[in-house]
């Protein structure tokens, strides 16, 4: 495993050294905007399943990817009129909206379903590492499954370090301070589901839709 601790000096090349990690078929950790990502190529099978191994997801969970933007995100899911207004609203952000795929997305990230969610993160990193990389990475948060996601980067390695095996590159930030996960929204029907709250409230969320959403 390799460790950069990343300044404002290394930003640069540590992007670098990530997207080329990620092009080998590598798992790293990273800073996004909400919790610490771990992060694998989300077009290439290897990669997703080295994920699932060091992550110890179970095959019923799907895992969310992160895209550049709705550009990207309509390569891989299918977005109507509607659905495009709405990526408009919440992107970039903590909202992972939840889509129907395309057949370039694996049935393995989307746990067997049709359903993919996507988000573009509201991070200079990962903004950096999405433009370098130039395709979608996982997103999924960087924790064992089953155990409680942390912004603690020392916790963190210490999960994988007794429960599972390090990932190959940890880009270090320091502590996310009140880290959470993304609010997962399904807007694949004319009603939108809240399938995971974070800090945004049921209220500004049906205000911004302009109705009661249902949790």
């Amino acid at each position: 495993m390799e460790r950069i601790k990343l300044t404002e000096e290394n930003f640069l090349d540590t992007v670098k050294k990530a997207s080329n990690a990620l092009k080998q078929g590598r798992v790293i950790i990273f800073p996004t905007d909400t919790l610490y990502g771990l992060g694998a190529d989300a077009l290439r099978k290897d990669a997703i399943e080295r994920l699932f191994y060091l992550k110890k997801r179970p095959a019923n969970k799907p895992v969310p990817i992160f895209v550049k933007g709705i550009k990207m995100a309509k390569e891989l899911a299918f977005i109507d009129s509607r659905q495009d207004s709405i990526l408009n609203k919440f992107w970039p952000g903590p909202f992972t909206l939840v889509l129907f795929k395309k057949n370039k997305i694996s049935l393995r990230l989307s746990a067997n379903t049709q359903k993919v969610g996507l988000r573009v993160p509201d991070s200079d990193f990962c903004r950096a590492l999405l433009n370098e990389f130039r395709g979608p990475v996982t997103g999924s948060s960087a924790n064992v499954s089953g155990m409680q996601p942390t912004g603690n980067i020392s916790e963190i390695l210490a999960q994988f370090k007794e429960h599972s095996v390090l990932p190959d590159l940890v880009v270090d930030a320091g502590d996310i301070s009140a880290a959470e996960p993304s609010t997962v929204l399904d807007i694949t029907r004319d009603e939108p589901l809240v399938l995971r709250m974070n800090q945004t409230t049921l209220e500004k969320m049906s205000n911004i839709f302009g109705k009661k959403l249902n949790l």
